[in-house]
């Protein structure tokens, strides 16, 4: 007989082997997340097996109560209330796997018992034991639960091997998380392009009204040039200030994972797709993020756009008045850089041509 094949008839042996391929199984999500939570499934498992052996009296048979049998009978009690999670599909062999592997496991304990009522097989320092190997397989306590919110299961496995768990689990994600940054989805959101077409409609008929002076309208054309000249600058401000603000909340998330931003419009063909992680980064980003014109991110005026703001203003001229200058332009204002925080490189998206809004004067 091969040695493998010797190994894997050792209980020990095909649990480690079964657990770690039920954690190696992270059935990831786009976001990084798994919907098959381990702690929880080894709980089901850990049910599964108690009723295949008749309860746990007589899967801590040979052994004394401990805080090792404390922990797997919390674990047991958890696992036989669970309702059915979902659909794991191919994922449900390898679960089945796993409670054949360590009822092999259970039954070796009773089956060694000795003279004095003693196996030399605990079940809870046995499984205790697979569970540690498995860990160390997966490359530790906080890898083998990456990716997963902190669960009262997760806590109490954590217990059983003698850890702690950090207050936040890394997400599992690699793959980089691409958003992307759509600045005039974003302005009309604000009700800034509202502002940008009022201001040059406004300008409109100074300059195409011949019976005015021609002072007049060339102060006019002037003024919708620094109106254009304003609205194009309080857009590339705005980029900047959400990739400074990025590396920000990336970090408050927790995220691990490479940024990239992408400069696009929404809709096109290419633009990266939502999922939850993006839709979460954007919504913290979008109310996290100075917006130029007024100087204020959009939490700092909860149940108001920017455009609706005083101050979110663009140049005006008063053509009936001799000699007026345009109003000057409101100064852009950046967001403070966070401190040790790399804003991700911006990325223009394949279809990002230049487009000019409003009417061309």
């Amino acid at each position: 007989m091969l040695d493998n094949e010797m190994a894997m008839n050792d209980p020990l042996v095909a649990t480690v082997v079964a657990l770690t391929a039920v954690a190696r199984e992270r059935h990831l999500t786009d976001a990084g997340e798994r919907p098959f939570d381990v702690a929880d499934e080894l709980a089901e498992i850990l049910a599964a097996v108690n009723a295949r052996v008749g309860g746990t009296d007589e899967l801590f048979a040979g052994q004394p109560a401990t805080q090792r049998t404390a922990l797997i009978t919390s674990l047991i009690a958890d696992g036989t209330e669970r309702r059915p999670g979902p659909d794991r599909g191919s994922h449900e062999a390898v679960v089945s796997w796993a409670i054949s592997a360590v009822t092999g496991l259970a039954r070796q304990a009773v089956a060694y018992i000795g003279d004095d009522g003693r196996s030399p097989y605990p079940f809870a320092d046995e499984f205790t034991d697979a569970l540690d190997s498995v860990a160390t397989r997966i490359g530790g306590i906080t890898e083998l639960f990456a990716g997963q919110p902190i669960t009262p299961n997760m806590t109490t496995i954590a217990a059983l091997l003698g850890q702690q768990l950090p207050d936040t689990l890394p997400a599992f994600r690699t793959e980089p998380v691409r958003m992307l940054l759509d600045v005039d989805d974003a302005f009309d959101r604000f009700g800034l392009r509202d502002r940008y077409h009022r201001a040059l409609q406004g300008l409109s008929p100074a300059i195409h009204d011949d019976k005015l002076p021609e002072q007049t309208r060339r102060r006019a054309v002037a003024a919708a040039d620094a109106v254009d000249a304003a609205y194009s600058a309080q857009k590339a401000a705005y980029t900047e200030n959400y990739l400074a603000t990025a590396a920000q909340v990336a970090t408050n998330l927790g995220l691990h994972a490479p940024l990239e931003v992408i400069l696009g419009h929404r809709g096109d063909p290419e633009a990266p797709a939502a999922d939850p992680l993006t839709e979460a980064m954007s919504s913290e980003l979008i109310a996290a993020t100075v917006v130029p014109a007024t100087g204020q991110a959009p939490r700092d005026h909860p149940g108001r756009r920017p455009g609706d703001l005083i101050g979110a203003e663009f140049p005006t001229i008063n053509p009936n008045r001799q000699g007026h200058e345009p109003s000057p332009l409101a100064p852009t204002r950046h967001a403070a850089p966070a401190e040790d925080a790399r804003p991700p490189t911006p990325r223009p998206h394949p279809h990002d041509e230049s487009r000019r809004d409003g009417p061309h004067l």
